[in-house]
């Protein structure tokens, strides 16, 4: 069985083999791969000693301190609603698509995801996100055409994908929590984003590809929402903020889970016993349906959050050895 089969399977819950694993920095490791990921083609300058600056595919000027990761957003291409009537999204390099589709090809047997990067949450980054808040309660209407026009280019993308053949998901990475609650109010988001979020998932189920969808933070209001609408995969790297017995309890079965061992309360204690407890439990409770959990490698990150590279590898080694728990 192949790496893009037992990822299908355990997605499907139809009973793959093992535990598909993802690594998104080492492919070579990983049953899944991420292709098209705009940042690489970002082009950072520096502006001062150890600060660079970047424009991303949003029209966003990013800066950061040193010379890795995305930075932060410094100045919002839409400051005010006159902006919007001449705003449109710089377009990726023509060098895109022809990376894109190589990649498609270099790991045809893998299951391969088609980056859409930050979708709806954009909204927050194109508008800054003190005047992304006002704009919720002060200026809803004017916010949801502006949710509407990222939404429309979410969709150009994810029949992009689906035109290239050999794609098998698209996945978006919105943060909609923070460590106790979701960043707006439940009501609020439901009438803001939530039918937009359905038309991205019913995209890509019209043209075959499983809905990704990477939320950190406490979206426990929501994770009902992601199921209703058909989302495929959650990925959680905090599962333990929610409560893994509650999610599997409540979830299990309906949502396939992308999870480490919790990447704030478990990894950086740099105990291999704890993250093989954690990461047990994980496959009992999410795992447990004829596939719903993909064990995902933190990859990158492990000296930001004084991670250990030998805990990470007890508990990939450990679900490895596991075979998925069969309901009867």
């Amino acid at each position: 069985m192949t790496a893009k089969e037992v990822t299908k399977r355990a997605i499907s819950f139809k009973g793959p083999l093992r535990i598909p694993i993802e690594n998104l920095s080492s492919p070579d490791e990983s049953d899944i791969v991420l292709v098209g990921s705009a940042p690489k083609y970002w082009e950072w300058h520096e502006v001062s000693p150890g600060a660079e600056e970047c424009f991303d595919e949003n029209g966003c000027r990013r800066r950061r301190f040193g010379h890795s990761g995305i930075g932060e957003v410094a100045s919002a291409p839409v400051q005010n609603w006159n902006d919007l009537e001449s705003f449109v999204f710089p377009p990726l390099p023509d060098s895109w698509r022809m990376d894109t589709e190589s990649q498609v090809q270099l790991y045809s047997d893998k299951y391969v995801m088609g980056d859409l990067g930050v979708a709806l949450y954009s909204t927050v980054d194109l508008r800054g996100m003190d005047t992304f808040l006002y704009d919720t309660v002060l200026e809803p209407e004017k916010l949801m055409t502006l949710i509407d026009i990222v939404l429309e280019r979410k969709l150009a993308q994810i029949k992009d994908y689906a035109r290239m053949g050999g794609v098998d998901a698209v996945a978006w990475y919105d943060d909609w929590g923070i460590q106790d609650r979701l960043l707006i109010s439940p009501c609020t988001w439901r009438s803001l984003f939530k039918s937009g979020y359905a038309a991205m998932v019913e995209e890509a189920h019209k043209h075959g590809l499983h809905a990704y969808w990477h939320c950190c933070g406490y979206i426990w209001d929501i994770v009902p929402d992601m199921v209703e609408i058909g989302v495929d995969v959650v990925n959680l790297d905090q599962p333990s903020l929610m409560g893994i017995d509650n999610l599997g309890r409540s979830f299990g079965g309906n949502i396939c889970f992308s999870c480490p061992v919790d990447i704030q309360a478990t990894l950086p204690k740099g105990d291999s016993k704890l993250a093989r407890d954690e990461a047990r439990l994980l496959l009992d409770r999410l795992g447990s349906f004829n596939g719903g959990l993909i064990a995902k490698v933190y990859g990158g990150f492990e000296s930001d959050l004084d991670i250990l590279p030998e805990v990470v590898e007890a508990y990939i080694e450990m679900l490895r050895s596991y075979r998925y728990v069969t309901c009867v």
